[in-house]
């Protein structure tokens, strides 16, 4: 390793002056023994001499004690003049970089600085030169055997007669900690991706049931295979629409949009409950008839309040429940079912219907009025959303049809993106009762 270092002072003691009490002693003493002998003086000034050696002598020890504990330290301390170039290193460097000691000396700092960050590291040196305050940063280096490691730098400037000469820097390896942190990093975000796929697969079978459940339902209706796929999406625009742009949008969430989304194509459910010559009866429905169709509302949201009981998630269902039991409700109050309210047994109006349920009934009645059935044949969009329009404020919430003509070709496009996968023979258009 070559013979033992020598820190250089940042105090030498031989450049220290005296200190101003002991200059007064000794200049007071010459000045009355001006005259006199040498003896005089020699005994006057023994015991202040005497001190200056005790103070020397200690200062000495102070300076070898900070050289031990420097050299020994177990973190790299080094110092660089002006240009970066190393004049002193302890022990802890030359481990730290894997060279010999007489390697360092005079090696400059762009040597052992990982290329990327040498423009950090010389602002910090110009910085600490000038006197300004260099908080520690992490830096990038190369030891010897090409091994990159991190570290904190951490520097200060040493300043003689107003200009830097040198700067001290210590390192201190944090190549652990910043792997350990990275780990940490990548397994949360891999554990966020897992949930997300995990989560993304539970919604996905949750929608496969739902349709699966919701079509069963259908299969008993005269109903096609596309039903079910546009009804969704309609309510979806609709509501996504109404975030954006109605007086509803600050209680419209992104989630809402999702469950009406998941939970429309379960507004029939009842129909499981009601009988099927009624179901698949072409021609219009007696008033007996009317109402025993109308218990589909309840029997589906029944089900449905039920299913959550069940898993203990009664929150996911009730939009179901709602959209299940109203979606047949009008803005005007003339639809069903009738409910108790303030003692009044009525259907629901206006604002008293879910919003879930108000969105549903316009995207139910466009697809009833866009398709082709045994006991219809379809209308154009046009002339559906006209119809629509001229319910605004008696069958639907006027701020929904707003909604739905802002967004009309949208519902074009769904249409052609779901058509039905079986077109039953048509007659001349009239709405049955279960659809109005």
């Amino acid at each position: 390793m070559g013979s033992e270092p020598q820190l250089p002072n940042p105090r030498p003691a031989a450049q220290e002056p005296a200190p101003p009490a002991l200059q007064d002693e000794v200049l007071k003493i010459i000045r009355e023994h001006a005259n006199g002998d040498a003896e005089k003086i020699a005994s006057e000034l023994a015991p202040l001499l005497q001190r200056a050696d005790i103070r020397a002598r200690e200062t000495a020890k102070s300076e070898e004690r900070y050289r031990a504990i420097v050299e020994n330290a177990a973190d790299p301390i080094f110092m660089t003049d002006p240009e970066g170039r190393l004049t002193w290193v302890n022990r802890a460097t030359c481990g730290a970089l894997g060279y010999l000691r007489q390697e360092l000396l005079g090696m400059n700092l762009n040597r052992i600085v990982k290329k990327g960050h040498m423009h950090k590291m010389f602002t910090a040196l110009r910085d600490a030169l000038d006197g300004r305050e260099v908080k520690p940063f992490q830096l990038e280096i190369v030891t010897k055997s090409g091994e990159e490691r991190t570290v904190e730098f951490a520097c200060m400037g040493i300043r003689e007669n107003g200009r830097g000469t040198a700067m001290e820097a210590t390192l201190r390896d944090i190549t652990d900690r910043v792997v350990i942190d990275k780990l940490k990093k990548n397994y949360m975000k891999s554990l966020e991706e897992a949930v997300v796929e995990r989560t993304t697969e539970i919604k996905e079978t949750q929608r496969a049931a739902i349709l699966a459940i919701a079509n069963l339902a259908e299969s008993i209706d005269d109903d096609t295979g596309g039903h079910l796929q546009r009804i969704r999406h309609y309510c979806k625009v609709l509501a996504d629409e109404l975030r954006v742009d109605s007086k509803y949008k600050d209680s419209i969430t992104e989630e809402y949009s999702e469950m009406i989304f998941d939970l429309s194509p379960l507004h029939d459910l009842g129909k499981v409950g009601i009988r099927d010559y009624i179901l698949q009866k072409p021609d219009k429905l007696t008033s007996e008839e009317f109402e025993k169709m109308k218990d589909h509302a309840e029997i589906g949201a029944r089900a449905l309040r039920m299913a959550g009981e069940m898993i203990h998630r009664e929150s996911i269902f009730s939009i179901g429940e709602m959209i299940a039991r109203f979606h047949h409700e009008k803005w005007d109050g003339s639809g069903y079912p009738a409910v108790e309210i303030n003692g009044e047994n009525r259907p629901l109006r206006g604002e008293e219907i879910p919003l879930c349920a108000r969105i549903v009934a316009l995207a139910d009645v466009y697809d009833a009025l866009t398709s082709k059935r045994p006991y219809k044949m379809p209308f154009p969009h046009d002339k559906a959303r006209d119809m629509i329009c001229a319910q605004a404020g008696k069958h639907f919430d006027p701020e929904v049809v707003s909604a739905f003509v802002r967004r009309e070709q949208e519902f074009i496009g769904i249409r052609n993106q779901f058509p039905d996968t079986h077109i039953p023979e048509g007659r001349p258009f009239e709405l049955p009762a279960r659809d109005r």
